[in-house]
């Protein structure tokens, strides 16, 4: 796996031997600065907007700033 084949915003970890891709290590820090992806969803931040592109494994282009 990975160097460095990860997507979406995925950070290459390296467990037991193997490597693998995954969107634990991205800590978002609870900062309140909303704003709205193209999927019509308000994020509190763009930290939270590119873990949700690594959980969902899509592009989430921003649309706007502030909420939807």
């Amino acid at each position: 796996g990975c160097p460095n084949g990860c997507k979406f915003n995925a950070v290459c970890l390296l467990e037991n031997g193997e490597f693998r891709c995954s969107c634990d290590p991205i800590q978002c820090d609870g900062t309140y600065k909303p704003l709205c992806g193209k999927n019509g969803k308000t994020y509190p931040n763009d930290c939270e907007r590119k873990l949700d592109e690594c959980r969902t494994k899509t592009d989430i282009p921003v649309k706007q700033q502030g909420p939807c």
